[in-house]
């Protein structure tokens, strides 16, 4: 290294030995390549940006890959924590969340929740919901039919005047997914139990 400088080996180890010397080079770099250190504002903001893209994506990869492209956007150095960002997207996807669900559950009537909390009711051993979301056994007439049914069986309790706001039709996808997930998991240990 000392001979791609042009300087004297002893130059470096003096270098790393002077905190000092070592902040005033770091920050003529920062200032060379037009970028500038992470400040806690910029985690303030850098978190709302997160919060508002909760409505387009809950996937952990995808919203890290935002922050990261926000960071380069703004010219800022990525942050010195090796878990900052993460916990940054965590922490944004928990509140968006909370925020998203609190604005749906703000819409619905009284007679709404009445019928959503009936599809959870587990009286005969499989609750309505379950019915809704276990996927079709085979592809036919029929089952196009059921389909259509289960659709319409959602539209109504729901009803038409249901606003989604900033939510994309890609996260509605990845948050039924998620219940499905949740559903064959449930299916799979009640399986587990019966054949033990």
């Amino acid at each position: 290294m000392a001979q791609q400088l042009d300087v004297t080996p002893s130059i470096l180890r003096d270098y790393a030995s002077h905190q000092q010397t070592r902040t005033t080079a770091a920050q003529d770099i920062r200032a060379y390549l037009g970028v500038r250190a992470y400040t806690e504002a910029d985690g303030t903001r850098l978190h709302e940006m997160l919060v508002a893209k909760v409505a387009q994506t809950g996937n952990t990869a995808a919203l890290s890959q935002a922050a990261q492209d926000w960071l380069v956007q703004e010219q800022i150095l990525r942050p010195t924590g090796e878990k900052t960002i993460e916990t940054l997207v965590y922490s944004a996807r928990t509140h968006a969340e909370t925020l998203l669900f609190a604005q749906i559950a703000g819409q619905l009537t009284p007679d709404m929740c009445t019928q959503l909390d009936a599809l959870c009711q587990t009286g005969e051993g499989v609750s309505p919901l379950a019915d809704l979301i276990a996927p079709p056994l085979k592809t036919s007439a029929a089952a196009v039919v059921a389909e259509c049914a289960r659709l319409q069986a959602i539209r109504t309790v729901l009803g038409e005047d249901l606003r989604w706001g900033a939510i994309t039709m890609n996260r509605l996808r990845q948050w039924a997914s998620t219940v499905q997930a949740i559903h064959g998991n449930r299916t799979d240990r009640k399986s587990t139990r019966l054949n033990s």
